[in-house]
């Protein structure tokens, strides 16, 4: 294998045009745009952006953290959270939750292969657009944490939930 020398600001740039490339593909194959069979590379283009991510990681043992605001979530969102909190990590196919004075921690697992199985599992719970969208976001930036606090801002490239916290949608 060859070494070539790149500056960090050249790199942090073709990862942002990277993880540009793997959105607008995942969004493409889930609206019927873009067809799974031609864009079966994904996990390995996820990979390969997690590994160039961790070439210019920061210092050892300090990890990134998305905050997003609990507007992100829909009611079956908190529930889901609710009861992932409430096994304590034995639930295996999704990701560890804490729970917390404001809201939950999901702990990102950082492997394609996993938080993808991680989001099928929160969808076939009824997981909403949101929180799966913020799970796939803190993947793409290198998160291992995922933060829903109350008082955190909202995430505009992310989906906001339409309901309110008893799962009512806004009728506008």
């Amino acid at each position: 294998m060859s070494v070539t020398k790149i500056d960090t600001k050249t790199l942090e740039l073709l990862i942002d045009m990277a993880n540009s490339h793997i959105e607008d593909i995942d969004s493409g194959v889930e609206d019927g745009t873009y067809s799974p069979l031609e864009n079966t590379d994904l996990v390995e283009k996820e990979k390969a952006v997690m590994a160039a991510k961790a070439a210019i990681k920061g210092s050892e043992g300090i990890e990134l953290m998305v905050d997003a605001s609990a507007g992100h979530l829909t009611w079956r969102d908190r529930q889901i959270l609710k009861e992932l909190a409430d096994a304590e990590g034995r639930v295996l196919s999704c990701p560890r939750v804490a729970a917390h004075e404001y809201g939950w921690c999901l702990f990102l697992s950082g492997e394609a292969d996993t938080v993808q199985a991680e989001i099928e599992s929160l969808r076939e719970q009824g997981g909403g657009d949101g929180l799966l969208e913020l799970i796939r976001y803190g993947n793409r930036h290198g998160a291992y944490i995922l933060n829903f606090d109350q008082d955190a801002d909202m995430i505009e490239s992310v989906v906001e939930s339409e309901e309110d916290s008893k799962g009512v949608r806004d009728a506008s």
